[in-house]
């Protein structure tokens, strides 16, 4: 067994050994969140589904205690906050804060606010869902939830590539975030403002920009103060790729163009709010088990990664880890359909955890609680 082989099955068993199962953890406070969440591919519509309520309650007790989610501009002008009432309210009660992404999307088509009116029509959305789901929010007032009310939200979903804006414009994007950061701060002025989580394209063209220049040029359009923390979205299969040169270099425009403390951090605190690699299906027709190979894989990649990042949290000014998907898909036929830490039954039921789960639970368990970024 070679050592890094052993290094990572070590470190692997030490998470596994940590409690599983804590009493959650109380992060009412306007100053805290969870260290560790995920996101779901069923996003606002995850408490419509049995599987659904019960992930939420399997996140609580395993200390994931933060969900990112869709908050659509179009759903919310055709059928009011019903849907988001609904997952507000079971999140809550399992112990769960949400983490929105503010976005638009009419007939599933990504929609970008290009235009003046297009973006007042935004903001003023962003300002309705924070007088509802803020601090002083009037959901939490008659819930019967314990309040977990949002403290950050998220201005739109990887503006730097196709199809989430079709044209990927840094100007574009640098008036769509000052315009929503000005009407999110009209209603709480501790609101913290996160910057788009920016992907990681594998070319790059005039639909796929590269993150760095595009982070740059937005800060040079709305001014350093226009958010108060990136997001950063990683599936590259190599850690030392991913964390130690992609990540890296985009921590170091950050710090470049944004800023930097006293400490030499990153002004802003960054997020990672999408990591994730999938597992494979097995194929009877050979010999092998390939699922059971790329569980051992898709493990050892989370418990590198995070290990990885981990180690920089410090100097790097980080905040909250977020696994993509909470489970597979029931008809997981495409790879990104395949990246959850749990598997489903063909009957939308769970079919169990992957090796990757109990690994994120343990870390999640020992992750505690995090201090907001600086509401700038």
């Amino acid at each position: 067994m070679s050592r890094t082989v052993f290094r990572r099955l070590a470190l692997a068993l030490a998470l596994s050994l940590v409690l599983a199962s804590p009493a959650r953890a109380d992060h009412t406070a306007d100053h805290v969140l969870p260290a560790y969440g995920a996101g779901a591919l069923r996003a606002e519509f995850l408490a419509d589904f049995p599987v659904g309520v019960a992930d939420l309650g399997r996140m609580g007790q395993s200390g994931m205690g933060l969900y990112r989610a869709r908050f659509r501009q179009d759903e919310v002008a055709q059928s009011g906050f019903t849907r988001l009432d609904n997952l507000a309210g079971q999140a809550s009660l399992n112990g769960v804060a949400l983490q929105p992404v503010l976005i638009n999307m009419p007939l599933d088509v990504y929609t970008p606010p290009k235009t003046q009116a297009a973006r007042t029509s935004f903001a003023s959305f962003a300002e309705a869902a924070a007088r509802r789901y803020g601090p002083n929010g009037t959901f939490w007032r008659g819930c019967g939830c314990p309040p977990r009310p949002v403290k950050v939200w998220e201005v739109w979903n990887e503006p730097n590539i196709a199809p989430f804006w079709d044209l990927p414009n840094p100007a574009e994007y640098a008036a769509l975030l000052q315009a929503t950061r000005t009407r999110l701060r009209k209603v709480d002025r501790t609101a913290r403002i996160l910057f788009g989580g920016l992907a990681y394209p594998s070319s790059l063209s005039s639909t796929r920009l590269e993150p760095n220049a595009f982070l740059r040029d937005v800060i040079a359009a709305a001014g350093w103060k226009s958010f108060d923390a990136l997001p950063l979205h990683m599936y590259r299969p190599n850690p030392a790729v991913a964390v130690d040169s992609l990540i890296a270099n985009t921590v170091a425009t950050l710090k470049t163009y944004g800023g930097v403390e006293a400490t030499g951090a990153p002004r802003h605190q960054v997020w990672v709010n999408e990591f994730g690699r999938p597992t494979a299906l097995d194929d009877p027709a050979t010999r092998d088990d390939e699922a059971a190979t790329s569980d051992l894989l898709q493990r050892d990649w989370l418990v590198d990664v995070v290990g990885r990042l981990e180690a920089q949290r410090s100097a790097w000014n980080l905040g909250p880890l977020m696994w993509y998907s909470l489970r597979d898909s029931d008809a997981p036929d495409a790879s990104w359909l395949r990246q959850g830490l749990r598997r489903t039954t063909s009957e939308d039921t769970d079919a169990g955890p992957k090796l990757s789960w109990d690994a994120y639970a343990a870390r999640s368990s020992a992750g505690g609680l995090l201090n907001l970024p600086v509401a700038r």
